[in-house]
């Protein structure tokens, strides 16, 4: 079956296409995105306005046509956080909706984190458990379980990237100030969240995400000299992560986008992301993680697999 799933984040709009089916094999076809800030936006504002609910509108509507162009047997769009939380966001969604003339699911806070843990576990073909931390541009979802088994354990907090930098990380640079007070707040955050997660502290840590792809990228480079190709399963710790903050923090926006490694549209929000991970990892007690290529999105086409072949049992 091909399907496709557009991603309507709080930070960007994704539709992905692949080739799924019923035992779990997917190939990935075709993948296009925009970023949109909504999460920055809806922080500082309490909503969305219209003209920017008129642009998200406009670029759902070109991601869906690509989506169709590739005679796709199911398209399923999905809106995260931002949708969630934005005082209009239903009115956002119901213009969305009939611009692109689909459904729109807006997905609950522990169903982003499952489906990001599903993601996970199929991207590293995992016999064991994995603990997942998926940073997205209004929330960080965390969930940890292992193949096969419904999620031993989901949570989701308002740490998103987008969110955070719109409120506590205002100026072009990342000031000392301004990093104190978000260490503080993610600290204070995630740490009631311990006693949770040490139940699970032999589990691998996987980061998921664009954030974390784009962290991983900058390593990547950083180490071998050029941008791998891929960053899936490249080790990250609390160290890596504190010096891409005193470097990459330091510089303004233009001169971070020059930094080889760096992605130019994830150059504003790098350290903050950085920042965020770290403090987060701190706070759990967990000094190293992984970085992985699939996360919400495989999982909701891994969904669209299984819901086709109880459809066809059926």
């Amino acid at each position: 079956m091909r399907a496709a799933v557009l991603d309507l984040g709080s930070n960007s709009f994704r539709v992905v296409v692949a080739d799924v089916d019923s035992d779990q094999n997917m190939t990935r076809q075709f993948t296009r995105g925009e970023h949109l800030h909504l999460a920055a936006t809806a922080a500082l504002q309490g909503g969305i306005p219209r003209e920017r609910a008129e642009v998200a509108a406009s670029i759902a509507a070109e991601l869906v046509a690509l989506a169709q162009a590739w005679e796709c047997d199911v398209i399923r769009v999905t809106a995260t956080s931002v949708f969630r939380e934005a005082s209009n966001g239903p009115e956002v969604l119901e213009l969305i909706g009939q611009r692109i003339g689909l459904p729109i699911d807006v997905v609950g806070d522990q169903d982003e984190a499952a489906l990001a843990l599903a993601g996970a576990l199929w991207g590293f073909g995992a016999r064991e458990p994995l603990l997942v931390a998926d940073l997205g541009g209004g929330s960080l979802e965390l969930a940890t379980g292992r193949p096969g088994s419904p999620p031993d354990w989901l949570g989701s907090l308002p740490l998103g990237v987008s969110r955070l930098a719109a409120v506590h990380a205002p100026a072009e640079r990342l000031r000392s100030d301004h990093r104190i007070h978000l260490d503080a707040h993610v600290a204070a955050s995630v740490a009631p969240l311990r006693p949770l997660v040490d139940r699970f502290r032999e589990r691998r840590l996987v980061l998921v995400g664009g954030t974390a792809r784009a962290l991983g990228h900058l390593l990547g480079t950083w180490r071998r000299g050029s941008n791998p190709p891929s960053v899936h399963g490249l080790a990250v710790t609390s160290g890596d992560l504190a010096r891409i903050i005193d470097r990459v923090g330091r510089l303004d926006v233009e001169a971070r986008r020059r930094v080889p490694g760096v992605k130019p549209r994830r150059a504003r929000l790098l350290p903050v992301g950085a920042c965020v991970i770290r403090q987060t990892m701190r706070s759990l007690g967990i000094s190293s993680a992984v970085i992985g290529e699939t996360g919400m999105r495989e999982g909701v086409l891994l969904r669209l697999g299984h819901e086709a072949a109880v459809a066809e049992v059926a």
